[in-house]
């Protein structure tokens, strides 16, 4: 097996990762066109269809999860770079993108069955390569548990963390009331759009239904116009609802304190930019920063080659704020586990 921070040094500076790098602006990007209409829709067992678009050819195939409210639109800057080197898959989670919504709870467990369900229809067979953004660390790490012989290495994108509620709390209760006030509005928002959707008074191209689904202005029109119709089903939203319902709980299922991934191939990128919360003092924004990193440093403890990186100049969204890192650690990872 190739030596992963060899690989990756090679990979991040070759690619010229150090340099500096534009990110997108306000104006609508053309990268999303490609993700307007669904690739290909598989059939679980009840019935629901959940959207997967792979690209590229090559082993082993990479599976990207997005983030709490994402879609596989999340990786357009990302996916076809590692297109170039191996099949790579996004999917979408119940009621986001191009899969039907699902009237069961959001929970970890539900959504981690429906990749593995979506993989299994769609015959997408290992070995895996796992890389996952946000809350999108959780499937991803409940996945490699349950497939851990299929899996051959790991990418977290500033990854949620487990019990990360009660992190919050022992950190600062100001900082935990916050966050969960974030949740709780992003839940009731969401059911309240869906009831004015029934009603009749929600209507397309105005502010407040952009607000409801919360189209970020790079969107491209192509891609807003395959969401339009899409977008029209109340039962998404209340599907959406239920994953921000459901993100302590799923924090918490994720908790596995005798998790070991002994040597397999592992990067996790960690935000530059800082936490914080409104009205969070400069004290409270670097203690909260510095647990940040701490916890993502207990992520590359779970193999003995991980390697732990901080991406100067990303937010949250590194696969926006900086594509070529992420590209980067996948390319290493990918390096890594083909080595024999």
């Amino acid at each position: 097996m190739r030596p992963l921070v060899a690989g990756l040094f090679t990979a991040l500076v070759g690619l010229g990762w150090a340099q500096a790098q534009t990110t997108t602006g306000p104006t609508p990007d053309p990268a999303y066109d490609a993700y307007a209409k669904p690739q290909r829709l598989v059939k679980l067992a009840d019935g629901r269809r959940i959207h997967v678009n792979c690209q590229g050819k090559g082993s082993p195939t990479v599976i990207l999860t997005a983030g709490l409210g994402g879609s596989s639109v999340s990786w357009a800057k990302v996916q076809p770079a590692l297109a170039k080197r191996t099949r790579t898959c996004t999917w979408d989670r119940a009621g986001f993108g191009h899969s039907d919504p699902s009237p069961a709870a959001q929970t970890l467990a539900a959504t981690t069955a429906d990749l593995e369900g979506a993989l299994a229809a769609a015959r997408i067979k290992g070995p895996y390569l796992v890389a996952g953004h946000s809350a999108g660390a959780f499937e991803t790490l409940l996945f490699a548990d349950r497939h851990r012989a299929d899996v051959v290495g790991m990418v977290l994108v500033d990854g949620s963390v487990p019990n990360q509620a009660e992190r919050f709390t022992a950190m600062s209760p100001a900082l935990a009331r916050a966050s969960a006030s974030g949740l709780r509005f992003a839940v009731d928002g969401q059911r309240r759009c869906a009831t004015s959707l029934e009603a009749g008074t929600l209507k397309p191209d105005t502010p407040t239904w952009k607000l409801c689904f919360g189209y970020p202005p790079q969107f491209s029109p192509v891609y807003l116009g395959g969401m339009r119709t899409l977008d029209g089903d109340p039962a998404r939203l209340r599907t959406r609802a239920s994953l921000s319902e459901e993100f302590a709980a799923s924090a918490a299922a994720v908790a596995n304190p005798s998790r070991d991934y002994g040597d397999l191939p592992l990067v996790v990128l960690t935000q530059a930019t800082g936490l914080g919360f409104p009205g969070a003092t400069a004290a409270e924004i670097d203690a909260m920063s510095g647990a940040w990193r701490q916890w993502h440093g207990d992520y590359a403890k779970l193999s003995r080659t991980a390697v732990n990186l901080i991406v100067q100049g990303a937010g949250h969204n590194i696969q926006d704020d900086k594509p070529q890192a992420v590209i980067g650690a996948i390319d290493a990872v990918l390096a890594a586990a083909r080595q024999p």
